[in-house]
């Protein structure tokens, strides 16, 4: 009887526990039905390609799985979307966060019952879908390729595209990217060094119906210009910049950059300290003060850590406060943030350098060859390639690539 009874126990508590399982999945379904019907995301359709793609291995869902993967790295290397909100309007890279995956195959129809529900309140949901074809012989890796927003059918992408299936991949996702946000492309193009396509977009955000883009163009355009020491034209695009937003983050900063260049280091100090007071979360208002510390002759520790707490967005950030570090007989702390910088960017030749460097100081060479040998495969036109043969034996297989001169 005992038996019996124990085993009803444990039935009813089975049954209980199913039932809770079913009441809360239902509740997270209805959750997240309830956030896709108001969510103000796009979606990617899977894009139609041709037979001689898929048969490379990229299906549809990969393909257009790839394309997102790339919109989201293009609009992670742009820096104007690290650390920087508009003060009004939306901010860069907003667009492009809100690209969402593929829609959710299998399973119940929750698509189809949220596009009922959609259409009930008069919710359109963005989309963006297309297709490419192949022109001419397939050898020649030449292809068209349309794609298009809906409900407003608008043509984001048409043109024809030529190379392997991933070049072409990170060429349509940049093509999008100077669509949807030109001011990421222009800080994109900007920090891979191309003036040309930088200055190309920030027009087209100039000139496109978004004000808020302004004040980031500009921003963008000026820091080009100051690289280029064309003091003048840096100078008029701030002066507007600051004119319709005189609290913008990134006018205070691009201005304190401007006077540290030109080793005007109080007025740099003045403008990095208004840049903090405005948004005291970015990481390239403190690195602005530290620059502006070190050419008045005063310590910039302080300044350097506080930016180093926030996560810094770009290499040089690791690069340029591990230099000071050094400089200041803090050679702990300088190695720290090497190992820390190559950790986070482990695509950066310059940073894979400087740590090689610091190894070969402390004796540890084969860390260093290895260091050396990947920034080489980064950036082989600018390594001292002279290092690493000191380093390595004759025989070593590196040299037997061909990517480095034999001894």
């Amino acid at each position: 009887m005992e038996k019996n009874s124990w085993s009803q126990t444990i039935s009813a508590l089975k049954d209980t526990v199913i039932t809770i399982l079913i009441v809360v999945s239902a509740c997270i379904l209805g959750w997240g039905a309830i956030k896709s019907i108001f969510s103000d995301s796009t979606h990617f359709e899977p894009i139609q390609i041709p037979q001689s793609v898929i048969e490379k291995g990229y299906t549809p869902q990969i393909f257009t799985t790839r394309l997102i993967d790339e919109l989201r790295i293009i609009n992670k290397a742009a820096t104007t979307t690290k650390s920087r909100t508009a003060i009004s309007g939306k901010a860069p890279g907003e667009e492009l966060s809100k690209i969402d995956s593929l829609p959710t195959p299998g399973g119940i129809d929750i698509k189809g019952l949220v596009a009922a529900f959609r259409d009930a309140l008069g919710i359109e949901k963005k989309s963006i879908g297309g297709e490419i074809t192949v022109i001419g012989d397939d050898k020649n890796g030449r292809y068209l390729v349309r794609l298009r927003e809906s409900p407003s059918e608008n043509l984001l992408v048409s043109g024809l595209f030529q190379g392997s299936i991933e070049s072409v991949i990170e060429q349509i996702a940049l093509s999008l990217v100077e669509k949807i946000d030109p001011v990421v492309a222009a800080s994109y193009y900007r920090n891979h060094k191309n003036p040309k396509d930088t200055l190309r977009m920030v027009e087209a955000a100039l000139t496109n119906a978004s004000k808020a883009d302004d004040t980031f163009a500009l921003s963008q355009r000026a820091q080009l210009y100051v690289g280029q020491k064309k003091w003048s034209l840096a100078k008029m695009d701030l002066d507007d910049l600051l004119a319709l937003d005189p609290n913008s983050p990134q006018g205070l900063g691009v201005m304190s950059y401007w006077h540290n260049e030109q080793d005007q280091y109080n007025e740099g100090l003045m403008f990095a300290e208004k840049q903090i007071a405005a948004m005291p979360t970015m990481w390239q208002a403190h690195f602005n003060k530290a620059d502006a510390l070190i050419g008045l002759k005063r310590n910039a520790e302080e300044a350097y850590e506080a930016g180093l707490k926030l996560n810094p967005s770009r290499p040089f950030a690791y690069l340029d406060s591990s230099k000071y570090f050094s400089e200041i007989q803090k050679n702990n702390r300088a190695y720290e943030l090497l190992r820390e910088g190559v950790a986070k960017f482990p695509n950066s030749a310059e940073l894979h350098v400087a740590y090689a460097k610091v190894q070969i100081e402390r004796g540890a060479k084969d860390i260093a060859a290895y260091h050396l040998q990947r920034a080489h495969e980064i950036k082989p036109e600018a390594q001292n390639l002279q290092l690493l043969s000191d380093l390595l034996p004759p025989n070593d297989p590196f040299f037997n690539s061909n990517k480095a001169p034999k001894k």
